[in-house]
């Protein structure tokens, strides 16, 4: 089902048109007619067939791998452009299913959840499944291709080391580790400092953490995930997002997004001329980084002692806290970390779990 919903987001992106991926059932499991079946009355002498159908002004195709049935997939529209798409989705799942028995596609059937037998498939490719396995994923802005391709030469060793692309910008890094090797962190900042400085790629790294067997290997891969995410909220100036040192961001990541509107409507109602005024809002992240230091805070907005503190009167004027008081900092520092995750949630589409 990853894979098919993988398939369709690429397609999609690519094409735009309106096309269903069925099993064998019948049943639609990924696209634009989701849960719907495909309307033929012999549905088993449907898929036996390796012709192009059409129905409704939908071609359908069933696809199959050695003789066995993979799914069935069709797209609207009658025309030869149609049709050629139909073949490229078809030759996307038949490039899926050649690698599937592979030890990269063993690793990605865990991280995506899938039902793999773990126990089997590490006796296969000789992979030990209680083991320290670094865990990180590596988002690059433009070259993937170099990005991956310098990777690879970092990280040749294919018996200790796996590299699976997870999005046309992420590749996760799974590396074994053993006891004499530097830790994770820094690792990391390796990667980091030599894709900057031999591709001068803009590079942010999310760290899951260490999985101490196969059968964490999705959980430690998923805190990753969630680091790359508020680390990109939260962390205007890191470039390596560590997911045991999120704490605080991680509690406001799993708090329902209903407490926290509530929250800020609480601190910031009827007060919005606070979060529309730039020039307050820059003062307080600097005073926040600052450490709630006037001396410090003025100089890093390069302003008078004087101006900053005629800046914190008329913020307690409008909100009624005072940030030299740490509670009060408190209140209004969590209430811009709530403003930030939703926003970020709400522009991504994003759920609040």
């Amino acid at each position: 089902m990853d894979i098919y919903k993988s398939i369709y987001e690429k397609v999609m992106d690519i094409v735009g048109l309106p096309f269903n991926i069925y099993d064998a059932e019948g049943k639609c499991i990924v696209g634009s007619n989701e849960g719907s079946s495909i309307p033929v009355v012999n549905y088993e002498d449907f898929i036996q067939s390796d012709n192009f159908f059409v129905i409704n002004n939908w071609i359908y195709k069933s696809v199959k791998a050695n003789g066995k049935f993979l799914c069935c997939i069709a797209m609207k529209g009658t025309t030869p452009e149609v049709q050629k798409y139909m073949g490229l989705i078809e030759q996307m799942i038949l490039g899926f299913e050649k690698t599937e028995l592979n030890r990269v596609s063993f690793f990605r059937s865990i991280i995506e959840g899938r039902n793999v037998n773990i126990e089997k498939m590490a006796e296969k490719f000789n992979e030990v499944i209680v083991k320290d396995r670094m865990v990180m994923i590596v988002k690059m802005s433009s070259s993937f291709e170099d990005v991956r391709e310098m990777l690879k030469n970092m990280f040749p060793d294919e018996t200790s080391e796996v590299l699976i692309d997870i999005d046309t910008d992420k590749v996760l890094l799974v590396k074994s580790r053993d006891d004499s090797e530097d830790d994770i962190k820094k690792i990391a900042m390796s990667i980091l400092d030599t894709l900057v400085t031999e591709l001068y790629e803009k590079v942010k790294i999310a760290i899951g953490g260490i999985s101490k067997s196969l059968y964490d290997l999705r959980k430690i891969y998923k805190r990753a995930e969630t680091a790359m995410v508020l680390g990109e909220i939260f962390e205007d100036k890191n470039k390596v997002f560590d997911y045991d040192q999120l704490g605080l961001k991680r509690l406001i990541s799993q708090i329902p997004i209903e407490i926290e509107r509530a929250y800020l409507n609480e601190i910031f109602k009827d007060k919005n001329e606070f979060l529309e005024d730039k020039e307050l809002y820059h003062t307080v992240l600097k005073f926040f980084e600052s450490n709630l230091n006037i001396s410090e805070a003025s100089r890093n907005l390069y302003i008078h002692r004087n101006t900053l503190v005629y800046r914190l009167d008329k913020i307690q004027r409008l909100l009624g806290l005072d940030l030299r008081d740490f509670d009060d900092a408190v209140i209004l520092k969590i209430a811009l970390m709530f403003d930030e995750y939703i926003k970020y949630v709400e522009k991504y589409a994003l759920t609040d779990g």
